[in-house]
């Protein structure tokens, strides 16, 4: 399972108490890597993520820049030694890792916390839809 950064962060604050319980959880159940590309300090993102404590529970972690969605899946994928068929990627932008992890062969799941509707004008469907990425435990 491939999480997105930004998606961690908004389950953080969603959560209130932190990510650590869900991270730890879904570790469990899957070997997990984590992506975070954008804009801003790559260092300050790491920092982020080891303050949680939640670096051991990942077998890669990717910290880069740029836009190139599907470019950064398939270097965590070679990195997990896995082929697109096999993980799951998770975000909660449909537009940055579902459209991109649909396109590379993989299942996504969408984690829409605002129960919008379903853009009818995308052609790819996420996999599946959930709220939180705490449902993933259920």
């Amino acid at each position: 399972m491939i999480l997105d950064y930004s998606t961690l962060v908004k389950e953080h604050l969603y959560l209130n108490e932190g990510i650590y319980e869900v991270v730890m959880g879904l570790s469990h159940h899957y070997n997990l890597g984590l992506v975070s590309a954008g804009s801003g300090s790559l260092v300050g993102r790491a920092s982020k993520v080891d303050s949680w404590g939640i670096r051991p529970y990942f077998a890669s972690m990717l910290f880069c820049t740029g836009k190139r969605y599907s470019r950064h899946y398939r270097s965590l994928m070679q990195d997990l030694e896995k082929q697109p068929q096999e993980p799951i990627i998770v975000d909660d932008s449909y537009a940055r890792g579902i459209d991109a992890g649909v396109r590379i062969g993989c299942e996504t799941y969408w984690v829409n916390r605002e129960g919008l509707a379903f853009p009818v004008a995308r052609k790819l469907r996420p996999t599946r839809m959930v709220s939180s990425l705490a449902e993933l435990l259920r």
